[in-house]
């Protein structure tokens, strides 16, 4: 499994790699990019998220589900307390980026890749809860004004945590998705790898590679989010005696694994944060972790094995 990792991360750098010589070239513009951006956010991703959940009910009923939030809830918890024990409120650029990983853009391409389209379903609880943080824990480190922060409605009708919604509703009824339907989802679902590598690329091509490589405070978050945060999540599963070789916490693992999020960036930026630090945080770690999650993985299924 750390192989077919470690060439799906490969893929997702060459991917990246088209993005930022796009972006040089002047075809992808920054408008552009956000543009790209808010689609990944707002439609691609909510229909990953809703295609996971059109599957049939496992035999033990809604116990899988209910273990998926459990663990998705456990692992975004120990993002959080790492990230605010190193970085506290002194950085709070850092302490986003460190605390929230880039499960949709990154973990769900390469779950996919190991587990297949179905294996989706076990981090979309962590998707959700992740994006609630995101816009609540997330925004008060970044945000020095209280208007800037949404209502609690404004998270409700949020399309990731709307889309995780009513693919539970789908999952827990066994509704049934006319083809057509489910095709069209599938198929935008399906521009999520290639979208998210572009986005990602474009914004290394806006930063400064011989600052990013000599910035420290760059690669302490980096090491804290790649390095640190995944150790401590492969104690924690240790302890509680967990498979690796099982989708469901494995899954959770590389979900955990995965680099700084786009989102920092972005949030970053809008809040009033250090943007172009953001962006390196995003790009450093993003480039790193295409040796870092393979390892980590090799690591797990010698010790949780």
């Amino acid at each position: 499994m750390a192989l077919i990792l470690f060439q799906q991360t490969l893929t997702m750098l060459l991917l990246m790699g088209l993005g930022l010589f796009l972006t040089k070239r002047g075809m992808l513009t920054e408008e552009f990019t956000s543009r790209l951006s808010n689609l990944l956010l707002m439609v691609i991703i909510p229909c990953v998220t809703v295609r996971s959940f059109i599957v049939p009910m496992a035999d033990d009923g809604l116990m899988p589900l209910f273990w998926a939030f459990v663990y998705g809830a456990g692992t975004l918890g120990i993002s959080m307390l790492v990230s605010y024990l190193v970085f506290g409120g002194r950085q709070p650029v850092d302490n986003f980026g460190a605390c929230f990983s880039n499960a949709g853009f990154i973990g769900i391409p390469l779950i996919q890749a190991t587990f297949g389209d179905a294996a989706v379903f076990y981090i979309t609880p962590l998707i959700c809860l992740l994006n609630v943080f995101v816009w609540t824990y997330g925004v008060r480190l970044l945000a020095a004004d209280d208007a800037a922060r949404p209502t609690a409605r404004q998270l409700l009708v949020n399309p990731m945590v709307l889309s995780g919604g009513v693919g539970v509703v789908l999952y827990i009824l066994q509704l049934p998705v006319p083809s057509v339907l489910y095709n069209a989802i599938d198929a935008v679902g399906s521009m999520n790898t290639p979208v998210a590598m572009l986005v990602l690329g474009s914004y290394l091509a806006k930063a400064s590679v011989r600052k990013m490589v000599r910035d420290r405070a760059t690669l302490v978050a980096s090491v804290i989010r790649l390095l640190a945060i995944p150790l401590v999540t492969l104690a924690a599963m240790w302890v509680l005696r967990l498979s690796i070789t099982d989708p469901l916490p494995a899954s959770i693992f590389i979900a955990a694994c995965a680099p700084i999020g786009a989102n920092t960036a972005i949030f970053a930026q809008q809040f009033g944060g250090d943007y172009v630090h953001a962006v390196q945080l995003v790009c450093f770690s993003t480039v790193l972790s295409v040796v870092t999650i393979p390892l980590v993985f090799q690591l797990a299924t010698l010790v949780l094995a």
